[in-house]
């Protein structure tokens, strides 16, 4: 976001009135902690709820492991209808999946949609159209939660659109390294709040997310590199 050879819009395109829905709709972002020692599927699911009782239909759940996701699923599909979709399953399969969901989860399908849980982990940062009410997700680095907020209220349909990012803090993440608690650590220094015993908060909307990194840039991850060949490593 802080490269002079990055391609952006520009202030014209932002005062275009479609593009002034889409991008500056608010986003607002909870930032909720849980202890190492909780149940983790456990709490992503009591916040997707919370969501659905407040109001919103569609709502997705995004974790950062497969398992996790199969745990949370498990979890909501015993209070209504709820669907996972992770990387692991057979093309084919997700073929299938979102040809009997794409009609409720897709752009443009905002006023023809039932109550409906999506269970995902990164998959859902590509591909499909999605376009979600609600989202919960469990903390991971900047760029991959700007794709995931990015799948939530894309045409700015909504007023607003609740976005709560859950942090549990581990010694060692195999999946993001490092890059999780330095990214929570950037969201709790510039969040808002906490007001009223409400958590604090960051937008993620388009444009006020975009402010705010070119004004507090977080710190730039850093890759190891190969002793050979100075090629970044690729982990799993």
């Amino acid at each position: 976001w802080d490269s002079p050879n990055t391609l952006g819009l520009t202030a014209a395109d932002l005062a275009n009135p479609v593009l002034a829905k889409r991008f500056g709709s608010p986003k607002p972002a909870s930032l909720v902690k849980v202890a190492p020692t909780d149940d983790l599927p456990d709490a992503l699911a009591k916040q997707a709820s919370a969501l659905r009782q407040a109001g919103s239909e569609v709502v997705a759940v995004v974790c950062n492991r497969v398992a996790t996701a199969r745990a949370v699923f498990e979890e909501l599909r015993h209070e209504g209808e709820a669907v996972l979709l992770t990387g692991r399953i057979r093309p084919v399969d997700k073929a299938a999946l979102l040809e009997a969901y794409l009609p409720r989860l897709a752009v443009g399908s905002r006023g023809k949609r039932t109550p409906l849980y999506l269970v995902a982990t990164q998959t859902i940062e590509v591909g499909a159209d999605l376009d979600f009410d609600a989202m919960v997700t469990e903390c991971a680095p900047i760029s991959a939660l700007r794709q995931r907020a990015g799948r939530l209220n894309r045409l700015g349909e909504l007023a607003t659109a609740a976005l709560v990012i859950v942090y549990q803090p581990l010694k060692d993440d195999r999946v993001y390294g490092k890059a999780v608690a330095e990214a929570w650590s950037w969201l709790t220094k510039v969040a808002r709040g906490p007001v009223r015993g409400q958590p604090k908060v960051v937008d993620f909307g388009v444009i006020a997310l975009g402010a705010l990194l070119a004004a507090k840039p977080p710190p730039r991850r850093k890759y190891p590199k190969h002793p050979c060949c100075c090629a970044p490593i690729l982990t799993c």
